[in-house]
């Protein structure tokens, strides 16, 4: 896999490189087996996890500093935050339902006696 996004992908790719396979002691990303499939044995790859309090970190900032960057990301044409679409999807489906294709609904109901 080829990182995205440049030169700053590539150091996101390099960081989450030195988490998920050096501090943990699994197979670095060239070296491990593929997930698509059984060649090379076990995958033998790493997960890190790092928790931290966004109220302690940022002295009681986080919620003030949040809505203004996302305020800020919103107020841009054409910007979208992850999940805008999702959410979307989720309202429209709670306002219409969802359509089914007359057989499709046909056969389920069948099946359910």
């Amino acid at each position: 896999m080829a990182p995205s996004g440049g030169y700053k992908g590539v150091g996101q790719a390099i960081l989450v490189e030195l988490m998920a396979a050096c501090l943990t002691g699994a197979m670095l990303g060239r070296d491990a087996s593929p997930f698509s499939g059984t060649a090379g044995g076990r995958r033998r790859t790493g997960q890190f996890f790092i928790a931290i309090d966004p109220v302690a970190s940022s002295g009681g900032f986080y919620a003030e500093r949040i809505a203004g960057l996302i305020e800020g990301l919103t107020a841009e044409p054409g910007a979208h935050l992850p999940g805008d679409r999702r959410k979307a999807a989720r309202e429209r489906t709670a306002r219409d339902g969802v359509k089914v294709d007359r057989s499709v609904y046909d056969k389920v109901t069948a099946l359910a006696g």
